[in-house]
């Protein structure tokens, strides 16, 4: 919940349900106590009715006995009556407190995110418990369980993806598990007590990846490098020391690592206080970097790369000298004397020279890929590097036992080796690896370059602690700004933090941060965002958020979300892959089999040409066999929808795009309808005083009981209104105004109109989305002929107006009732039940409010012609998608038929090295294809919307009037000058409405009879 729309659209639909009592919603707790008839709804039932509405209710709800509202020991676990369809199981009803009056109070905590979990367990509520839902009901029944974050390293395929999910998926303990391929990363539900990250961890070490949990650094916990220590007296001064400064709760140094870890209360004190006062015992202190350098190297996968680019020269130094002795010396006269060269035992220096220069590379380099497949297949899953193995150790150990052969055969027989087909396959694997890691690498380029946003020092001023003024300059690392310092930024420095401007005036480049082409002018009172770049003015800026606060710490965290999220058609890669090995496994026996009875029961001058060039029919049906194994790459799909939505939400982020996950990307393909809110989303929201009208001036008084709102609210107190206001409120709301009425002391005594004005590029972006084939429709709170003035101008022929926040919601699920993938974009506070009800919630806004959690997308830059960007972004990463699965599904169903000899009657044949380099480069196109969504540019739109923008305020503006009336003191905030009433997405500077177009009387009667 963030406001009180929220409370009251859950107060509105909870009101409305039978045997619901009482219900009183807490904003500042995020909890709802209910108090209801049990004999005709439960718990479960008032849970679905809050989530209906786009809020989330977690499992710890627990039931409160009316005569002392305690709920010790009466906590009951809402979660197993849902999964058990819905009827409480006997020991977890017995723990509901009775009431005199036969009715219970439920205490339901309301945080306000989504999650896939708890979508889980509300589709699990929908069925009777199973079997296969035992480790959830346990979870469910145990209270909330932990969920954490593994790191891992090795995976290359969607096969490596699907072989840990389904190993892990009967681990008693987890709850769930789902893996990022790209992004490298796990992300598990577990119940504690039962298993910890640490042993799921060992579990996937034990597959054959390299697995540890992710520690998530709390916001008041900082890590640092401490010199100058030289002892144990050292560590336990500076422990001791700031054991006893106010605020830090807890130090840990370690003399070995020369580190500290300190947690503290970031409400008393700083980082830089706490720098400083080890640095006034005496020592150096830093603030350690190592995490984000960290995450940055490993976005880059610069280890990756080094890694495999050491593996690519150790193995082509002796893969090419094989593939030389092998391929090209048998060419020539002379070439052929050389590598016949008679040794012992009947061997030649050729097959003997061969056989030595393999084994580094068969047992060096591809020992990885042994040692990954033994431990998949110990698990019983396979990999892409158990098709590698498969392929590479079989012509080893062909060619080893027939050169063995040859040297204990009295005859000594001239060996059948191909010693050239392992070691090439492995340096061509290599190869492949190496430049796939490199596209990655820049796959997570924009991510990276969002990281390196922040300035590393910047300029404060010393603050003289006795009098209080600033006495000096000084320049300190950006990580150590502290909420409330003041900063001095001259042109061409980057701003370090989130922050309002206090003195001076400058243009500030955003571009990189929201998208926003324009510099934008800031002054006195203007919001400045970390990460973007001064232009020629200089200005002091106080700062407001730091750390993880920061704008451009959301953003990274919204777009590493994203990235790290699957897509729902990541699935159906998923699952292919989860059968592709076996299959290709399969595929390759049936290929060595068919053709080794083909080639024994026809005449051997029929048989197609490659048989008469191998030393033996064995041998080649064997590199039929090996090319099947080889060409066949799962790679390739399991790349196709992460590599495009790694790119594209990294190209998003750069326009100001946040797409918060895989569903929101999908989604957004299928829209077929958009439903705008109207104030603050088509209109900018800075409502204007424009007329009013005083029927009966009020009467002097030291005390007023002020009604104010629509003619419904009027009415339900009782107050009488005048005949002649129906034709006054037409006349203005024909003009497109909308009215407050006020009652004072019971009478009615006038109204106030207010105006708003659409935003320029609106009616070319309404126009925009129609041309696509998107149907639009505007719904609204406002009275119907307001609302039908501002959506004629606007374009949009479906309105619905006088619409409550919790009528939007309904609204949105009819439309999705018929048949619409609908997209609601409003500014993410009165409109987030809509927002997380539609198929795709689009979310308005501006400067550092970026953390909308009902909201699918989030646009930074406030301006309407982005939902067009972001519709077509996310259409065209989609198409991507779906060029990559072709090709990968062209390249296999072409490949590996024709490894298989489906054309040798033709003599067209695929040697085991050309597929394995077929193999490699069929992954690195996929990449390079994702890839090309950095050329993405934003469409261009006709009429306003592609050259017409605004900028917003930093105030409040507007309080929508007459949904379910408005108290007192929301009037003192609004309407009196110096209010800070706020609407939210709102553009207006603070101080309360603007006057316009009256003269100095109407001002004064404006004032007296407010």
């Amino acid at each position: 919940m963030t406001c009180m729309s929220c409370v009251n659209a859950i107060t509105s639909v909870l009101s409305s349900s039978p045997g619901v009592k009482d219900i009183k919603v807490s904003l500042k707790q995020e909890e709802a106590v209910v108090e209801y008839d049990p004999a005709t709804i439960q718990p479960g039932q008032i849970k679905e009715a809050i989530e209906d509405c786009g809020f989330d209710v977690p499992f710890d709800t627990a039931p409160l006995d009316l005569a002392d509202a305690t709920a010790d020991g009466s906590t009951l676990s809402a979660a197993s009556t849902i999964v058990s369809s819905g009827t409480p199981p006997p020991q977890a009803g017995a723990r509901f407190l009775s009431a005199a009056n036969n009715t219970k109070q439920h205490r339901s905590p309301i945080p306000t995110a989504h999650s896939d979990s708890d979508t889980l367990k509300r589709n699990n509520s929908k069925h009777p418990l199973t079997s296969s839902q035992a480790t959830l009901s346990k979870a469910l029944n145990n209270g909330p369980f932990k969920s954490a974050q593994l790191s891992i390293q090795g995976m290359t395929c969607a096969s490596c993806v699907a072989s840990i999910e389904k190993t892990l998926k009967s681990t008693p303990g987890l709850v769930s598990i789902k893996v990022a391929l790209l992004a490298e990363r796990a992300t598990i539900e577990y119940i504690e007590g039962e298993t910890t990250p640490r042993e799921i961890a060992n579990l996937i070490d034990d597959i054959g990846f390299e697995a540890s949990p992710i520690v998530e650094k709390r916001q008041d916990q900082v890590d640092l490098q401490v010199f100058g220590m030289t002892c144990a007296s050292c560590v336990n001064s500076i422990e001791g020391e700031l054991r006893k400064t106010p605020g830090i709760i807890s130090a840990s140094v370690s003399l070995t690592l020369q580190a500290a870890k300190v947690e503290y209360d970031n409400s008393v004190l700083g980082v830089r206080d706490i720098v400083e006062k080890i640095e006034d015992m005496g020592f150096d202190a830093l603030l350690s970097g190592k995490s984000q350098s960290a995450q940055i190297e490993s976005l880059g996968r610069k280890k990756e790369v080094a890694e495999w680019r050491s593996a690519l020269i150790f193995s082509f130094t002796f893969a090419f000298p094989v593939f030389v002795i092998s391929m090209i010396l048998p060419m020539c006269e002379w070439g052929r004397s050389i590598y016949n060269i008679p040794l012992l035992f009947g061997t030649v220096l050729g097959d003997v020279s061969a056989f030595f220069l393999t084994i580094p590379v068969q047992f060096g380099i591809g020992m990885r890929f042994i040692i990954s497949a033994y431990k998949s297949l110990k698990h019983g899953v396979a990999t892409m590097d158990v098709l590698i193995s498969l392929g590479t150790l079989s012509a080893f150990t062909f060619s080893t036992f027939s050169l063995l052969y040859s040297m204990f055969d009295p005859e000594h027989h001239p060996a059948s080796v191909f010693f050239d087909t392992s070691s090439m396959l492995i340096t061509f694997v290599t190869f492949g690896r190496y430049l796939e890691n490199m596209a990655k690498g820049e796959t997570s380029a924009a991510l990276s370059k969002l990281m390196c946003l922040t300035p590393s020092t910047c300029t404060i001023y010393v603050v003289d602690p006795k009098t209080g003024e600033y006495t000096s300059e000084k320049k300190i690392p950006s990580e150590l700004v502290q909420k409330g310092d003041i900063i001095k930024v001259v042109p061409g420095d980057k701003v370090p933090t989130d922050g309002v401007v206090i003195s001076g005036h400058s243009t500030v480049d955003e571009s990189m941060v929201t998208g926003e082409v324009e510099p934008i002018n800031k002054t006195a009172g203007s919001q400045v965002i970390g990460g973007t770049v001064n232009g020629l003015g200089t200005f002091d800026m106080e700062a407001v958020r730091v750390g993880s606060e920061t704008a451009l710490a959301q953003i990274v965290q919204l777009v590493e979300d994203a990235q790290t999220s699957k897509a729902p058609i990541q699935a159906y890669a998923d699952k292919i892959a989860g059968y592709f090995v076996p299959t290709v496994i399969l595929m390759a026996i049936l290929t060595f089999v068919v053709w080794m009875v083909i080639s024994h029961t026809m005449v051997d001058e029929k048989l197609p040409m490659m048989f008469m060039h191998e030393p033996s029919k064995f041998v080649a049906c064997l590199k039929l066999c090996i090319s099947v194994i080889v060409v066949a790459c799962p790679c390739a799909l399991g790349l196709s929808t992460p590599t495009a939505v790694m790119v594209g939400t990294g190209v998003g982020a750069q326009h100001g795009i946040l797409i918060k996950s895989g569903n929101a990307l999908e989604a957004a393909h299928k829209i077929t309808k958009v439903v705008f809110d109207k104030t603050g989303t088509l209109t900018v929201g800075k409502l204007v005083v424009a007329s009013w009208n005083l029927y009966k001036p009020s009467r002097s008084s030291d005390k007023y009981r002020v009604v104010i709102g629509n003619k419904s609210w009027l009415n339900e107190h009782q107050i009488r209104l005048p005949s002649s206001l129906a034709n006054d409120q037409m006349t203005q709301e024909r003009a497109g105004r909308t009215t407050v009425l006020v009652a004072m002391n019971g009478s009615f005594v006038g109204f106030i109109a207010l105006s708003d004005t659409i935003k320029p590029e609106a009616a070319a972006t309404v126009a925009k989305l129609q041309q696509m084939g998107i149907q639009v429709a505007m719904v609204t709170g406002d009275q119907p002929l307001v609302a039908q003035v501002i959506a004629s101008e606007c374009g949009i022929h479906d309105v619905h107006a006088g619409i409550s926040p919790s009528g939007k919601t309904k609204i949105v699920t009819k439309m999705q009732e018929q048949g619409h993938c609908v997209a609601m974009i409003g500014d993410g506070i009165n409109d987030s039940p809509a927002l997380a009800q539609s198929d795709l919630g689009i979310a308005l806004v501006s400067g550092t409010d970026i953390a909308m959690e009902a909201a699918d997308m989030v646009l930074m830059r406030g301006d309407l012609t982005d939902v067009v960007a972001a519709v077509d972004l996310c259409r065209t990463i989609f198409r991507r998608i779906r060029y990559n699965f072709a090709w990968a599904c062209i390249y296999n169903l072409l490949g590996v038929p024709f490894a298989m000899g489906i054309f040798l009657p033709w003599g067209f044949h695929l040697h085991p090295m050309m597929a394995g380099l077929l193999m490699a480069f069929s992954s690195v196109s996929v990449v390079a294809s994702s890839l090309l969504l950095k050329m993405w540019r934003k469409p261009e739109i006709d009429g306003r919307g592609s050259s017409f923008g605004y900028s917003r305020g930093r105030g409040g503006s507007s309080v929508l009037f007459g949904l379910g009336g408005l108290v007192q003191d929301v009037w003192s905030k609004v309407v009196f000058p110096g209010g800070n009433g706020r609407r939210r997405g709102s553009s207006a500077g603070a101080g309360g409405y603007t006057r316009v177009g009256l003269s100095e009387d109407e001002e004064a009667e404006l004032d007296r009879f407010v």
